[in-house]
Order: C-alpha cells, then sequence, then structure tokens
C-alpha cells in the first residue's frame, strides 16, 4: 500500500517538474525576446542620440536647411584627380 503511495506521488511529482519545465522554457523565450527588443531599441537611441548632437553641431557652425529650390553643383575642375577622369 505504501509503495503505491510513493509511486502515485512520485507520478504527481515527475508531472509538476515536466510543467515547470515547459514554463522554463517559456519564460527564457520570453527572456531572449524581450534582450533583442532592448539591444534593438538602445542601438535606436544610440542612432538619435548621435544624430541629434551633429544636428546640434551643424547648428553652431551655420548650417541650415535647405529650401525648395536650392541645388549642389560641383565645378569639374575642383574634382580630385581621380573623379577628374571619369567625368570627362
Amino acid at each position: 500500500m505504501i509503495a503505491l503511495l510513493l509511486v502515485g506521488v512520485e507520478i504527481i511529482v515527475a508531472n509538476e517538474l515536466a510543467g515547470l519545465g515547459k514554463n522554463l522554457v517559456r519564460v527564457e523565450a520570453s527572456i531572449a525576446k524581450e534582450l533583442a527588443i532592448n539591444e534593438s531599441l538602445s542601438t535606436k537611441v544610440a542612432s538619435s542620440s548621435s544624430l541629434l548632437a551633429v544636428g546640434e553641431k551643424a547648428k553652431e557652425l551655420g548650417f541650415r536647411e535647405p529650401t525648395k529650390n536650392q541645388r549642389l553643383t560641383l565645378n569639374p575642375a575642383e574634382l580630385p584627380v581621380a573623379l577628374e577622369h571619369s567625368v570627362r
């Protein structure tokens, strides 16, 4: 009788451990997912901070937003030698 009781307890405990193992796998997957999201967000924050710093420095140096009809042209005579030969 005691042996049957112990076998029953063992089955219950084994079943609980299997359920806990499944929960552990699910929690670990969730942690991995959140860590990946956190890494992505950290990269975005660093990139945004860097772009803000560049924008601030540009304003300090007198740069401004381009106008609608603003164009940039290069004088071929002022191009580096490597580019100069490929333009002509």
